[in-house]
């Protein structure tokens, strides 16, 4: 994959086209990051805290992937907002600039922030998700039946809502936090439905349950927090 030249890369707004269900890849440390589906095609504009736009942003491209990558400094408020098509596969690598928020793309999803939170709008597909200091909250209006989840975070609060018919196994752990779920869990053969470990000195709830008959595991994981999943309501 060829580095576009800086003149040509280092623009106030970049756009690429990009084919259905692409890939798009955002690595922007320091940054509130934003990112919405519905689009045509990849836009990535930086702005400082006071709303200008401004340069440092780098994209790279192929047939259909697109990378966007924060190569220049930024002042503390700093957030980037990108727009890419509903359809897409997504990665984002954040940290110490503000929370990742995705709103309404479909698609396997690997979200990477630190001390700051996790915001999942209205998503579908399968998620990796996972932070440190900060909330993870997401709701999922599908999931793809065959892949893996998991949702992890420290010192923050995790609350996920999925679709009523989801088909998974879980896999639940907090210490000080209460778990509490709107499914009905069924015990996983030669599982306990919920145990008690110590871990680094601190009691911790392990509870392993499957949902509407069992399906690919779901992980779900804070400390000093609590977890609450929700099933999502008709209509």
């Amino acid at each position: 994959m060829r580095l576009v030249t800086l003149a040509a890369a280092v623009l106030l707004t970049e756009s690429v086209a990009t084919p259905q269900h692409g890939y798009v890849s955002i690595r922007a440390p320091a940054v509130a990051i934003s990112v919405t589906g519905g689009a045509a095609e990849v836009s990535a504009t930086l702005y400082d805290a006071n709303g200008i736009k401004g340069d440092g942003l780098v994209v790279e491209r192929e047939a259909s992937r697109t990378r966007i990558v924060l190569v220049a400094p930024v002042k503390r408020g700093a957030r980037l907002e990108a727009h890419v098509r509903t359809d897409t596969d997504l990665r984002i690598e954040g940290s110490n600039g503000g929370p990742v928020i995705v709103h309404r793309v479909n698609g396997q999803l690997e979200i990477v922030n630190s001390n700051a939170g996790i915001v999942l709008d209205r998503v579908g597909g399968t998620v990796l998700a996972s932070t440190s200091n900060g909330a993870i909250e997401a709701t999922l209006h599908s999931v793809n039946p065959t892949l893996p989840m998991s949702f992890l975070t420290s010192n923050g609060r995790i609350d996920l809502t999925f679709p009523a018919n989801m088909k998974a196994n879980f896999r639940i752990e907090s210490d000080t936090g209460p778990i509490t779920t709107d499914f009905q869990l069924a015990r996983i053969p030669g599982e306990p439905l919920e145990r008690k470990v110590m871990r680094g000195g601190r009691l911790r709830t392990i509870i392993r349950g499957a949902v509407n008959g069992g399906g690919p595991d779901i992980s779900v994981r804070t400390e000093n927090a609590p977890i609450v999943i929700r099933r999502q309501k008709a209509g």
